[in-house]
């Protein structure tokens, strides 16, 4: 156990008690941190659970991004924090607390090609996830990726997602708010859950999000969306995200 974690230090500050952990995974530590914080409450550890990501720029990080070449990212890299709140389904109805979506399914794949980008991957985590929700890709209804912005990559993972998602809206938001190693991916899955929430109890609101971010309508309808991330290390993760049923 590390007793200096940045969880345990959270953990302490708010006097939050039972199980707490950090991690780091080249770039998908949030969405990674909304899977473990999904299984714990999915298994019955604790019906709560505060998941969380943050990036800070110093002379170490800057380093380790001009190791992985991240200097070069299409995109500004920033610095911030991101934070969740994931319960049981029953728990969040009893407590009142404002329901924004739920988690359905999740997946995982590794790419360790050391140059290049295989939709291989890509294509088996969003597998894993459309399986375990007991769900299509023609029920998705829009998908938000996070990449590190490096150019060849960004431009084979959106042409991939939009191979496999031909009839729905592609998004990076990263291009808006800039790269965090941490709190990007994280930053995606609020997004998609936002937009479900908002697109359920706020008129027009898939066409008001649309302008703010100068894209295309997201006008199918937000009932169902995927989250996916992939990492400088070669990890890829999917999250298929939609309304309480």
């Amino acid at each position: 156990m590390v007793l200096n974690s940045t969880a345990g230090k959270i953990s302490k500050k708010l006097k939050i008690k039972g199980y707490s952990s950090s991690l780091s995974t080249g770039g998908n530590d949030g969405l990674m941190s909304a899977f473990y914080g999904y299984e714990i409450v999915k298994n019955r550890i604790h019906n709560h659970c505060l998941v969380g990501a943050g990036d800070e720029h110093s002379e170490l990080t800057s380093a380790i991004d001009k190791a992985y070449g991240l200097d070069n990212s299409e995109f500004p890299l920033t610095e911030g924090s991101s934070f969740l709140t994931l319960a049981s389904l029953n728990e969040a109805e009893t407590s009142g607390s404002k329901i924004y979506a739920e988690l359905k399914g999740v997946g995982f794949a590794f790419d360790d090609r050391k140059d290049g980008f295989s939709n291989e991957p890509l294509e088996a985590s969003i597998d894993q996830a459309l399986d375990r929700a007991g769900t299509t890709k023609d029920e998705i209804n829009f998908v938000f990726y996070n990449n590190d912005g490096r150019q060849k990559k960004m431009k084979n993972m959106q042409t991939g997602l939009s191979e496999i998602f031909s009839d729905n809206e592609v998004i990076c938001f990263n291009r808006h708010t800039g790269y965090g190693e941490s709190t990007s991916a994280l930053n995606h899955l609020y997004l998609a859950a936002e937009c479900i929430y908002s697109g359920l109890h706020v008129p027009n609101c898939s066409r008001e999000i649309a302008a703010s971010i100068e894209s295309p309508p997201l006008n199918k309808g937000l009932n169902q969306g995927l989250v996916v991330s992939s990492s400088v290390n070669g990890n890829f993760i999917a999250m298929v995200v939609g309304d309480v049923n």
